[in-house]
């Protein structure tokens, strides 16, 4: 392996991860797999957007801002969903998202699924019943207080 004095790999060389190359390079792997070669990260990306999966799990505008994070390519397309994190309630997911059970399911001990909180709700009226005996104004507004739904179209009673 050819290193420097400080330690630090060289262009080219072999690498198992972005710390193993100098400030400007990165762990290039080749399908998502170490051990790597360190590469140079891009500084002057075109304004351009071609989707790419980065070897993270994240979707980059292109290949060349995924470098510049110092992230290898996995896909020539946009990642998949996160997979599902189960819960039960809402403390086990980030305090974004809420764990979404099905329709009518207010049971504490069942399981749902960690899901993102909706961001913007329109001020349609079509109440809702919340788990919590609540009436929203709709389904989005219950989701964002992270309610899950006892039922659709009528308020409580």
């Amino acid at each position: 392996m050819v290193q420097c004095d400080e330690g630090i790999n060289t262009l080219g060389s072999p690498c198992s991860s972005n710390t193993d190359c100098r400030d400007n390079q990165f762990c290039k792997q080749t399908a998502c797999q170490y051990p790597g070669i360190c590469a140079m990260r891009s500084d002057n990306c075109p304004a351009i957007s071609v989707p790419v999966c980065g070897c993270d799990g994240r979707t980059y505008s292109s290949e060349c801002v995924a470098v510049a994070y110092g992230v290898s390519v996995s896909e020539e397309n946009i990642c998949g969903p996160p997979p599902a994190v189960p819960c039960t309630s809402n403390s086990d997911c980030p305090s974004e998202q809420y764990c979404k059970k099905d329709n009518g399911n207010c049971e504490a001990s069942s399981s749902g699924s960690c899901e993102a909180k909706p961001a913007f709700c329109t001020r349609e009226y079509f109440p809702v019943c919340s788990c919590d005996g609540t009436t929203y104004p709709n389904e989005c507004t219950a989701r964002t207080a992270g309610q899950n739904l006892l039922h659709l179209g009528s308020p409580c009673n």
